[in-house]
């Protein structure tokens, strides 16, 4: 009743009166906070009051009393056939912390599934279920749950009791046709047993049905607890299917079907394509994949969140996880079944090895070749350019392969060509000051007349003529203004070939002289000894 003495809910209404009880005293939630603060005072001491008479009754051993309180009554037989004579214990913490174990192994759930389907918060059951300090409204709710009578549950060694029953195949509790009265009302979990019937399967082939199902687990990185959630089976069936102990009835099929989202009839496909890890595969893979981006082995397990000593056991023994084989190819863009079933060395070149003194070499080069800066190549590059001036200078100790392949792909490079150490080198030799002086001369021009012709300032190439280092920009514009390139203004010694080029046309214009010149000299006659 309210405040006003008006009736908030009828007695039929309640369907499990310990546990609305548990929830109004220690209201957790919004919904028992706003009952709670409806109900009046003599409410608010009834509740109270019925606390205390449920613990005086469980302390007095009145377990029938407290089963036929509303939603307890058990139709159905407990989830163990108990032997005919059940040693009864006094109730303890420790024999019931022992049977709350047991029964959640038994059914196959967890902590938080408790806590979904009995309305207590999860602290609560995990201190009930490890120290077996469980308060006396949370009885009659965990009697209800698995199926176990109040009095067995406190009083009587579950495990020890289903130890001695008896292996001769009778009937038990789950078997007998009350179950299937109120298997509506029960878990999925608890469900799952009235459709296993083996006497239903006899035309599946467990087998095939085996294979299948490990494939289709490995494919869509599911484990068997997430299937036993999203089918609605136990957790234990789906680990006895896999492996080939127990045979799968038509509804669980159709059910596991559904919740991989495939037809029947592909689990039941003999012929289907499946995933079958191949460790040889796997290592070498992942060998191939390391070697490619040229990481140490730490690196990459922190750049995937996995531990290194994860990896590491993936590279001594190819033992891969559906989680890991996911989250490996997703970073690298192929498929699961190419990551442990194919070889894809061939996708994942290694990297080349870095020469500091090379990559400079080169680097200087590419400067000369396209007239920018190492400043200008770094800004295209969108590196950094005190890291780019290390590379230009050979400084450093560990180059990092991301940076190099920006650089290269600003200068219209890969990474290969850039730390090829055959690639040709250009730089400023002896011949850049007599070229240029020849240049000069053979133009017939005044310097000032040639460096606007060049795009340069007159006292710029008066510095260059008297021996100045030129820039990158400056050997660009005096090879475009020549008509040359790089390479020959830079390398070769233009004077001496015009001279050869002069002498070539001469020959060609007085083709006796050219004959003379091709033709063997005359031989002596030999004279006599005499």
């Amino acid at each position: 009743m309210n405040n006003n003495g008006a009736s908030i809910l009828s007695p039929g209404e309640i369907t499990d009166l310990p546990s609305l009880v548990t929830k109004l005293n220690q209201p957790s939630d919004e919904v028992s906070q706003y009952l709670i603060g409806r109900f009046s005072e003599a409410t608010r001491e009834l509740l109270s009051a019925y606390i205390l008479w449920l613990e005086s009754e469980i302390d007095l051993g009145h377990y029938d009393v407290i089963s036929r309180l509303p939603g307890l009554r058990q139709p159905t037989l407990p989830m163990y056939s108990p032997s005919a004579k059940p040693l009864r214990r006094r109730p303890s913490p420790s024999l019931l912390k022992k049977n709350l174990r047991y029964l959640l192994k038994k059914k196959g759930v967890y902590y938080s599934d408790v806590a979904v389907a009995t309305g207590f918060p999860r602290t609560t059951i995990s201190r009930a279920f490890m120290y077996g300090n469980a308060q006396a409204t949370m009885i009659p709710v965990f009697s209800n749950f698995f199926s176990v009578g109040i009095e067995d549950l406190l009083t009587v060694d579950l495990e020890l009791a289903e130890a001695r029953q008896p292996r001769d195949g009778t009937l038990t509790a789950m078997n007998l046709p009350a179950q299937e009265a109120t298997a509506h009302d029960q878990p999925p979990a608890a469900k799952q047993d009235l459709e296993s019937g083996e006497d239903q399967d006899a035309g599946l082939d467990s087998g095939v049905i085996a294979r299948n199902l490990k494939s289709l687990l490995f494919e869509q990185n599911l484990t068997l607890l997430k299937l036993a959630r999203l089918s609605g089976i136990c957790q234990q069936d789906i680990y006895k299917y896999a492996k080939e102990e127990r045979s799968l009835a038509p509804p669980a099929l159709s059910r596991i079907a559904q919740a991989l989202q495939v037809s029947e009839a592909e689990l039941l496909n003999p012929a289907r394509n499946n995933v079958i890890v191949d460790p040889g595969k796997v290592i070498a893979n992942l060998k191939s994949i390391l070697a490619h981006h040229g990481c140490s082995l730490l690196t990459y397990a922190n750049r995937l969140t996995m531990g290194c000593s994860s990896v590491n056991h993936l590279l001594e023994r190819g033992d891969i996880s559906p989680d890991r084989a996911h989250k490996i190819a997703r970073a690298e863009r192929i498929s699961v079944r190419q990551l442990v079933s194919e070889d894809v060395s061939h996708l994942f070149p290694a990297k080349p090895k870095v020469d500091p003194a090379v990559l400079s070499r080169n680097l200087r080069s590419l400067c000369w070749e396209q007239g920018l800066s190492p400043n200008e190549i770094a800004l295209k590059a969108e590196v950094s350019a005190q890291v780019a001036m290390r590379y230009f200078n050979g400084k450093t100790k560990r180059a990092c392969h991301k940076v190099l392949t920006r650089i290269a792909k600003a200068v219209g490079l890969n990474l290969a060509d850039l730390v090829n150490p055959a690639r040709p080198c250009l730089q400023v030799t002896c011949h850049f000051r007599t070229n240029l002086q020849h240049l000069v001369h053979q133009a017939a021009r005044s310097a000032a007349t040639l460096s606007k012709r060049c795009g340069l300032n007159s006292q710029c190439l008066t510095a260059l003529l008297e021996g100045a280092e030129p820039t990158a920009n400056q050997i660009i514009r005096i090879a475009r203004g020549f008509d040359l390139t790089q390479a020959d203004l830079l390398m070769k010694d233009l004077g001496r070939v015009s001279t050869a080029s002069q002498a070539s046309s001469v020959l060609a214009d007085h083709p006796t002289q050219r004959q003379q010149l091709e033709s063997p000299p005359a031989q002596v006659p030999a004279t006599s000894p005499t």
